[in-house]
């Protein structure tokens, strides 16, 4: 550059073209065909200001570096950056400057490649958390809920608040021994799932093993909630009719169907077919036959419309029934549900898996109908932690008690002693006894591993479900059989009988001397 005229100089003699920008760049310039600017790097002037030892310009005694008299530029025709001539060194530095100011240069302002940019996202995206649509809990945090309407505390206080009036006219209606029941509480929802989770819905046995199995039958709903047995079905009830009949609840009760303004009703004391039908809506709804609705439902109010029929419905088979159902939707579920929904009887499901225990709570009353009225929360809260174990997965699960026998309790006249309880059967009949390959392979499985142990327990799986299918069968016969022999005992019981009264008979009237009399009574 001209330093008279300020124009850059045409003499490509004196300057080497490149095709980058150079290193240790002091001065810029910005130009077109016409006019030009051009003006020196800042941070190259403080640089060389605080470093006394770096380059020096021309030869002369001044280091301040802004002498320029030599200093030459040249244009370019496509108005690209005019680089400026190289500078004149006077000293070598001894000591490498670059490796130390690119380190310093390098975390004052660190610049990261479009690619490295882009993994380093990645790697720092995959330590994030995982999104809260993929766990099993809710939004906030927390596990999931079992939700159930079962509450058995509002039936106990519908049965306390009744009177003298209503207690007889529900005796009369055969529910007498239901107004005993004792459980205040579902202290073991846990137990509860985890025995619905056992129950063949098609033969209706809750199967934990191959030697505890009970029969969810409507003699063993008689026995633990005492409702009445026998009767017939209900009638058939069109939507239109159900849908009237809660209308005019609506007009009687003054607002709507809840649970607490049909207890209010009970407590009024009267023995009208409005109260007891209050009543007995409580006890569908919170015990028997309980929904997801928290509300009075649909099928409440059709259980109860025609009350002068509620004592001849066999409600233990329908609370069998109802049972069956909830039992198929649970086992069914979409697992992936963070609050589900379980349905059924839990109080009869419950009690009669926990009244079987061997246990020393046990051990007491076993003859007394119904059982629930010798069951309170504190008392399935001991039985469940008894018969809790923690599994080789580090899981708590049930079934770690064994079923005590049968035998001398009320549960005999209705099922066999196979059902529950360690066999007393001799030496030479354990034979007949099956057992299940899951038990049988327990120490060997410990050879396999990887797929091959999965797909081994895979097909030991279904081999025991099929062979507990079919002893689910023989176990039905043998319990006809069972009954059988009930008859036939019955009767042998009822010749003894007569034998032994004839034979008082006959003693009196010999001892009076009185054959004539004798004759005619053995004619």
């Amino acid at each position: 550059m001209d330093s008279t005229t300020g124009h850059p100089i045409d003499n490509q003699s004196k300057m080497r073209r490149i095709d980058h920008i150079p290193e240790r760049t002091t001065r810029v310039a910005f130009m077109n065909s016409q006019v030009y600017y051009d003006m020196n790097v800042v941070g190259h002037q403080a640089h060389e200001e605080k470093c006394p030892n770096s380059e020096e310009v021309g030869s002369g005694p001044d280091k301040s570096g802004t002498a320029h008299n030599n200093e030459q530029e040249q244009s370019t025709d496509d108005g690209d950056f005019v680089n400026p001539l190289p500078r004149k060194r006077r000293a070598i530095s001894k000591a490498p400057l670059s490796r130390k100011r690119h380190a310093e240069d390098a975390e004052a302002s660190p610049v990261i490649p479009p690619k490295k940019r882009l993994a380093s996202a990645t790697r720092h995206s995959s330590r994030s958390p995982r999104p809260e649509t993929q766990t099993i809990r809710g939004k906030d945090g927390k596990k999931g809920k079992l939700m159930s309407r079962c509450n058995p505390k509002d039936v106990l206080e519908a049965i306390r608040s009744l009177s003298d009036d209503q207690v007889a006219e529900i005796r009369r209606l055969g529910w007498g021994k239901f107004l005993e029941i004792k459980i205040d509480a579902v202290e073991s929802r846990e137990l509860y799932c985890f025995l619905m989770d056992h129950i063949d819905i098609v033969h209706m046995n809750l199967i934990l093993s191959h030697d505890k199995i009970l029969p969810i039958s409507a003699q063993s709903v008689h026995i633990v909630l005492g409702l009445p047995i026998g009767g017939g079905e209900l009638t058939f009830t069109k939507t239109k009719e159900i849908t009237n009949a809660k209308k005019d609840l609506f007009d009687m009760l003054g607002e709507k169907l809840l649970i607490e303004r049909l207890k209010l009703e009970v407590s009024k004391g009267l023995a009208d077919e409005l109260s007891l039908r209050c009543f007995f809506m409580i006890v569908f709804n919170r015990l028997l036959f309980p929904t997801s609705s928290y509300d009075v439902s649909n099928n409440d109010v059709r259980l109860t419309m025609d009350m002068s029929k509620i004592g001849e419905v066999d409600w233990c088979k329908l609370v069998v029934e109802d049972i069956r159902a909830a039992a198929s939707q649970w086992q069914r579920r979409d697992c992936k549900v963070i609050n589900p929904t379980i349905s059924g009887c839990s109080p009869y499901l419950l009690i009669y898996y926990l009244d079987n225990l061997n246990h020393e709570l046990n051990k007491g009353d076993r003859i007394s109908i119904p059982r629930a009225a010798l069951f309170d929360k504190h008392k399935v809260e001991h039985l469940t932690m008894h018969d809790r174990f923690t599994d080789r997965h580090g899981k708590l699960v049930y079934g770690g008690t064994q079923f005590m026998s049968q035998v001398g309790s009320c549960y005999q006249s209705h099922h066999p002693a196979i059902f529950a309880g360690p066999s007393h059967c001799s030496t030479s009949d354990k034979s007949t006894e099956v057992p299940l390959l899951n038990d049988l392979l327990s120490g060997a499985r410990t050879f396999l591993t990887g797929r091959s142990a999965k797909e081994f327990s895979t097909m030991v799986s279904e081999v025991d479900s099929y062979i507990s299918a079919k002893l689910a069968i023989v176990y039905d016969a043998k319990q006809k059989i069972h009954e059988n022999m009930c008859v036939i005992d019955d009767a042998q019981q009822a010749i003894v009988s007569r034998q032994r009264q004839l034979a008082k008979e006959f003693r009196r009237l010999l001892e009076g001397r009185d054959l004539n009399h004798t004759f005619l009574i053995l004619h």
